[in-house]
């Protein structure tokens, strides 16, 4: 599980209660390696922020350096920029994982522990290059396999625009507000399914209802299923 250290770090634990990785503020002067040494070798020149920008940001409470650490050992970032024009928002701008630990699990669990530690707090924002972005046909295959990571690993997407002439896909972490995000004074969110409608997945669908409704933690909380919502 996750429990939080507020806005500090956020841990998870193993099976035996021991402490198995930690998402914490990566220290200031361990940026300058960060950025040489994990952001420039894993992004393309033209999407890496100068690094004095990224201090600068940091220094107007902009932007946020977190690192997902075992011990002392950094195995993977993200980070984070916002703007006091949209205080309930916060865009993960950079998300990565170290050379030696990839394929691992690893991007997804950042994911888990950033959803905790913003939870009640910020919406997420993730962006993606959309499939057919007008990027090049060749890197195709790529751009699907960052949308198919992202929803995995419960983001939801909310809608489309254009950064630097590309099509781009913008999720939030976890489940999105619905388009009238409030009525009555209840807050409304939406998380999209994406699947074939079967027998078997409206059987289990009703099942996770019933289960919810249940649960006294839900108490007051309305859950509904909408097929074909569109």
């Amino acid at each position: 599980g996750a429990q939080s250290a507020p806005l500090h770090g956020f841990r998870l634990y193993g099976s035996k209660g021991e402490v198995a990785m930690e998402l914490r503020p990566i220290p200031a002067r361990g940026w300058a390696d960060w950025y040489t040494q994990e952001l420039c070798a894993s992004f393309p020149a033209c999407e890496c922020k100068p690094l004095e920008a990224i201090r600068a940001l940091a220094a107007e409470g902009r932007y946020e350096l977190l690192g997902l650490y075992d011990g002392a050992a950094l195995l993977g970032y993200a980070t984070l920029w916002s703007t006091p024009e949209w205080p309930d928002y916060v865009l993960l701008d950079y998300l990565g994982v170290t050379a030696a630990r990839r394929n691992g699990g690893l991007g997804g669990a950042i994911l888990k522990m950033l959803a905790a530690r913003e939870a009640g707090r910020r919406t997420v924002l993730v962006e993606a290059e959309a499939e057919r972005s007008g990027g090049p046909e060749e890197e195709r295959p790529l751009r699907l396999r960052r949308l198919g990571f992202y929803a995995r690993n419960g983001c939801t997407p909310v809608y489309e625009s254009f950064n630097c002439g590309l099509l781009c896909q913008v999720f939030v972490l976890g489940p999105a507000p619905a388009a009238v995000a409030k009525i009555n004074d209840r807050y409304r969110y939406r998380l999209t399914l994406t699947a074939q409608n079967s027998r078997a997945l409206r059987q289990l669908l009703a099942a996770l209802l019933r289960a919810a409704h249940q649960d006294r933690e839900n108490r007051g909380v309305s859950l509904y299923a909408d097929l074909n919502p569109y």
